[in-house]
């Protein structure tokens, strides 16, 4: 019987995938150019100071109550999906709403944005999970980043030229055709959702493994989004723009190197490397303040550490920990940090003036470095079997191409 399951499975596993990638790549792009529109827009509002704070507040919030209520209540995986990506095309469409003389409008777009970005997260990242086997999920998770780095990368291009109507346009077609497309393509697909058992909260956080990962991830995104703002404020406008598009076209290409490895050596390994290329980033930034050459050395440091990043921590490592229960309550813990992070850089926008950049990017090197210590006693989450099948693979290979050389 079980032999059975497992063919069935492998005979439907390429059909999986399609809609797992269509589905994860269409929504990490949308969620980024929708979260980066709505800002922006705000920001231009003539709003008070506390009004944009609060706005943003509504934002946040509205995002992080979405999240838990999506991974906690979640029935019907597909539905909820196909349910999260109708919103999020309407979504869009209420951005024409925001008025400049009605803060009420802006407040109630905010919310429904915030839900509309948070509610299907960790459902979709779990189906992307499901789709893959976890010898092969950080290349396939490489090359959905890539794609979704392209993309974001296009999009941006385009919203430095099109009008604040095209823009909303572009996001309604994009969102509204990745429904489409997934609802075709998942309708006759079998998933492992209703055969998997449902984890508590208790016993989510009780694993030794998730919460030294998420000790480290946290401490990277308290760090990140803290030092967003301020970066932006020493770079200037043009430059911060050109630095977003260097970064997420490097984090492309380094995804599938960080994928491919993570895949051979192990997350944790790749992890480490990460916070390595991040913390020689923000050390030589703050040993080197202002020199320009640093600053493009810099970008492309975080750049690097970002793709690798974005599929370890976004896509792969906690679906690993999960096993073979139900992943979104696991995807819920891993992705708050990420997701509520960037409030902080709303804090700490009105502080601005009086923080001495120096200092503080050496303080975050050294807390970079400091966040690679859980990980020395986190388990490594890629089976240590695999690991060595590939080792013995990489040999077997090595020595048939000496006998041949010497043959």
């Amino acid at each position: 019987m079980h032999s059975k399951n497992v063919s069935v499975w492998e005979n439907v596993a390429g059909r999986r995938l399609l809609p797992a990638v269509i589905l994860v790549t269409n929504s990490f792009t949308w969620y980024a150019l929708t979260g980066i529109f709505f800002q922006q827009i705000i920001s231009e509002l003539n709003l008070h100071d506390h009004e944009t704070f609060a706005v943003l507040s509504f934002y946040f919030l509205a995002i992080g109550f979405s999240v838990v209520l999506g991974a906690t209540l979640v029935r019907s995986r597909r539905k909820l999906l196909l349910f999260w990506m109708l919103i999020g095309t309407i979504s869009s469409l209420s951005l024409l709403f925001i008025g400049n003389n009605l803060p009420t409008s802006a407040y109630l777009v905010a919310l429904f944005v915030g839900i509309s970005i948070g509610v299907g997260l960790p459902s979709c990242l779990a189906y992307f999970i499901d789709a893959t086997s976890i010898d092969n999920r950080g290349m396939l998770g490489g090359i959905a980043w890539s794609i979704t780095s392209l993309s974001i990368f296009l999009f941006m291009m385009g919203m430095s030229i099109l009008s604040y109507f095209s823009i909303i346009l572009a996001l309604i077609t994009f969102r509204f055709l990745g429904l489409i497309i997934f609802f075709v393509t998942s309708e006759k697909v079998k998933t492992r959702f209703e055969e998997q058992t449902v984890p508590s909260y208790s016993m989510t956080l009780g694993s030794k493994g998730l919460t030294l990962y998420l000790s480290s991830w946290i401490m990277f995104c308290l760090i990140n989004w803290l030092e967003l703002p301020i970066i932006g404020k020493l770079f200037g406008q043009e430059l911060s723009a050109l630095s977003g598009l260097i970064e997420i076209t490097l984090s492309g290409v380094s995804a599938l190197l960080g994928g491919f490895f993570s895949d051979k050596i192990g997350r944790k390994r790749v992890i480490v490397a990460g916070f390595v290329f991040l913390g020689i980033g923000y050390a030589v930034l703050g040993l080197f303040l202002s020199n320009q050459i640093v600053w493009y050395i810099y970008m492309v440091l975080d750049g690097i550490a970002w793709g690798i990043f974005a599929v370890v921590f976004f896509m792969v490592l906690w679906g690993d920990l999960a096993e073979n229960a139900r992943k979104e309550r696991f995807y819920l813990i891993g992705g708050l940090p990420y997701l509520l992070a960037g409030y902080l850089s709303v804090l700490v926008q009105p502080y601005l003036s009086t923080i001495q950049l120096n200092t503080l990017f050496s303080f975050a090197s050294l807390f970079l470095f400091l966040a690679v210590l859980p990980l020395l006693y986190a388990p490594e989450t890629l089976p240590e079997k695999k690991i060595r099948e590939r080792e013995l693979k990489g040999y077997i290979d090595k020595a048939k191409k000496t006998r041949e050389k010497y043959t």
